[in-house]
């Protein structure tokens, strides 16, 4: 597992007074980065902490409503393709809003990037919520995603 905390800053006083925990309150964007084990319909720990947001866990689950109730598919319909949810379960216990920004990456075995996308959402203070994006995959890549990068971007 890969970790990587850094800010918007640059230099070591920076990244100290970000450790010190006065960078989230000075309003600076705060990053985390972490490479995890891809599982489809299981709940993935994070367990992370990105400026005041507390980021329980990721859950990558499989849509399995029809294709044709949602959106008219490309040719091959649900033999091809299926919706993926991605959601990423935060809290916000801090008595100011915050924008939460995910980046996901799905990787291959060699490290390769199958596929990327950014979701971003507002959590406003004192609430805990469901930061969702829903994304059509064609199925055959599905079975070659061995890993998930995730970077998580907290900003007021």
């Amino acid at each position: 597992m890969k970790t990587v905390l850094r800010c918007a800053g640059t230099g070591a006083l920076a990244l100290a007074i970000a450790c010190g925990g006065s960078l989230a309150a000075a309003g600076k964007t705060m990053i985390h980065t972490q490479t995890l084990d891809f599982a489809l319909d299981r709940t993935i720990p994070l367990h992370v902490t990105v400026g005041d947001l507390e980021i329980r866990d990721l859950r990558i689950t499989r849509d399995d409503r029809r294709l044709f109730d949602q959106v008219l598919p490309p040719r091959g319909g649900q033999s091809r393709f299926s919706w993926l949810q991605y959601a990423v379960f935060v809290e916000n216990p801090a008595d100011v809003s915050w924008n939460l920004g995910v980046r996901i990456r799905l990787l291959d075995r060699a490290g390769a990037i199958i596929d990327e996308f950014e979701f971003r959402e507002r959590v406003w203070r004192g609430r805990a919520k469901k930061v969702d994006l829903r994304r059509i995959t064609l199925n055959y890549v599905i079975p070659l995603i061995d890993k998930v990068e995730i970077t998580l971007t907290a900003d007021r």
